[in-house]
């Protein structure tokens, strides 16, 4: 393993080529055999703990652990492009919604890694079209972004590198 944080072999196309009733199959064998060795060699257990151990290091309060496992035979080489919506209340009192999203695009040649953030009264968020978001994030972000509405602040900004960190911080004015 070549990292604290990843678990398991990676199954690629060596990999799946080195069981006899493989030899010569495709994409869909490679995501067949990813899925059937998911839980194998006490790998997800494994994940679980990591991220329930970093929860544990950062203290109490309300927080999504999340493991994703990738199933699909082919690595994830596109980046990641991803939005959270936190809902908390403006000086007021009011509920708000925030938005803070992120896109950390793999053609880092030609994209740069972009932070955006929005604020929104309480429900705005409930439907949302996903790709008017990834527009706006595409045109009006960039390494940092600030906004504010209706006392509320957030301002979020991400690093150039490939793996880089993305950091927001939700206040009010």
């Amino acid at each position: 393993m070549a990292q604290g944080n990843v678990f398991g072999t990676a199954i690629d196309q060596a990999f799946v080529m080195r069981i006899p009733e493989y030899v010569n199959r495709a994409r869909l064998d490679r995501s067949v055999v990813a899925m059937q060795r998911k839980d194998q060699d006490g790998n997800y257990n494994a994940a679980v703990a990591h991220v329930r151990e970093v929860k544990r290091q950062w203290g109490d309060g309300v927080s999504t652990l999340c493991v994703l496992y990738n199933g699909t035979g082919e690595p994830a080489a596109s980046g990641s492009m991803g939005a959270v919506v936190y809902r908390g209340k403006n000086k007021e009192g009011e509920d708000t919604d925030w938005l803070v999203a992120w896109d950390t695009p793999w053609d880092r040649l030609r994209f740069a890694n972009q932070a955006y953030a929005e604020i929104n009264k309480a429900g705005h968020y409930d439907t949302i079209d996903w790709e008017a978001l990834e527009r706006k994030i595409s045109e009006e972000a960039g390494s940092q972004n600030r906004v504010a509405w209706s006392g509320c602040v957030a301002q979020v900004q991400t690093g150039t590198e490939t793996s880089p960190l993305w950091e927001g911080v939700l206040s009010l004015e």
